[in-house]
């Protein structure tokens, strides 16, 4: 039996990162495992960890500062003694550079599901183009959250002469949000969803001028945004402004349990995309919660959506409103008799990722 830990960073209501150790913890314990998952010790991270993990060891520290959350991890990986660590973001809290004080012999993966030093200001960008760099010299292993992100990860290794290896390792969706059936809404009000962080650059109040346009179209739908953040004022200014009141509406957060409950009204899901970069590297986590619902999906021809969704998918051009507008009301009109013709949806599971990430790591010679 070989331990593997993950070590995650933040409160899992705002630092998504963290789902990948609450997906896949369960599944590698139920494949013969000890798992254990270093965690910030605060009331979202207890609660999930509960639903999702009961077969994993939660190893549990403080948040209060960076050089004592630092120490605690350091603490808890060294006592745990693992044959594997996967660290979930590469950064310092996350023990980035640190491997030499915490890992005993154990091998090393790192994750990487964003292009963070493509976005930010000048320093910030070059601080973490450094850090990107170190992970191939320090990790065994990299798992990419993108098929841009495997590439980029491999061309630096390549840079390096560096031996890390790399998989490409999307998200996925959690079985409890496998429906039975599609759900069908009485009311014969039609729901298009959006799961998000309310930042403006992630088209948030772009939805909101296409709700607008598709308003003129129709008035038999709503769209529901599930998530927070620090654009909800200005969406709820604007929504205000456009007279979107029966039309639009900012759910807030949504514990996970209840996540089944919305994703099962929906006729039609949104993912918006920019592009840039940013958006192209970032991993599509949302458009793998969405799947299991067999419902249309309406986003951009780019990066990691493209490539999952291929024909499946319903696709504006970036940056478009009117476009976004036209597709949403193509999807709402054809939602009845959509279903997926290329997906597989039982493939995106955290059950078949964990069985893609042991099947690695064996080949590796990481895991027993």
């Amino acid at each position: 039996m070989s331990k593997i830990c993950f070590i995650t960073l933040g409160d899992i209501e705002k630092v998504p990162t963290a789902k990948r150790a609450i997906g896949m913890a369960p599944e590698l314990a139920r494949l013969g495992h000890r798992v254990a998952i270093v965690l910030w010790d605060v009331p979202a991270n207890r609660a999930r960890f509960a639903m999702a993990c009961p077969d994993a060891e939660p190893l549990w520290v403080s948040s209060d500062n960076m050089a004592g959350e630092i120490m605690n991890k350091i603490r808890a990986v060294r006592k745990w003694r693992p044959d594997l660590v996967y660290q979930t973001s590469f950064g310092l809290r996350n023990l980035a550079c640190l491997r030499w004080l915490y890992c005993r012999g154990a091998k090393v993966i790192a994750e990487h599901c964003e292009s963070y030093s493509s976005f930010g200001e000048f320093t910030h960008r070059l601080c973490l183009k450094v850090l990107e760099n170190r992970s191939v010299a320090e990790a065994d292993g990299l798992a990419c959250a993108s098929r841009y992100l495997q590439e980029e990860f491999e061309r630096y290794a390549k840079q390096r002469k560096s031996a890390a290896r790399t998989i490409y390792l999307p998200y996925a969706y959690p079985d409890y949000l496998t429906p039975q059936g599609r759900a069908t809404n009485d009311s014969g009000v039609k729901h298009i969803l959006l799961m998000t962080a309310l930042w403006k650059n992630y088209g948030v109040l772009d939805v909101v001028r296409a709700a607008k346009i598709l308003s003129a179209k129709r008035t038999d739908f709503v769209v529901d945004i599930v998530g927070d953040g620090p654009a909800r004022r200005e969406m709820a200014k604007l929504i205000d402004e456009q007279a979107l009141g029966d039309h639009v509406f900012l759910r807030g957060f949504v514990p996970e349990k209840e996540l089944n409950h919305w994703f099962s009204q929906a006729s039609v899901f949104l993912a918006p995309l920019y592009n840039t970069v940013q958006d192209i590297a970032r991993c599509p986590s949302k458009v793998y919660y969405y799947l299991p619902y067999q419902k249309p999906i309406v986003t951009c021809a780019l990066g990691d959506p493209h490539e999952l969704l291929k024909e499946d998918g319903y696709y504006y051009s970036p940056g478009d409103i009117e476009d976004m507008a036209d597709v949403l009301n193509r999807a709402l009109n054809e939602e009845n008799v959509f279903s997926f013709r290329s997906v597989q949806v039982a493939e995106h599971s955290w059950n078949f990722r964990a069985r893609q990430f042991e099947t690695w790591c064996k080949e590796n010679g990481w895991l027993s």
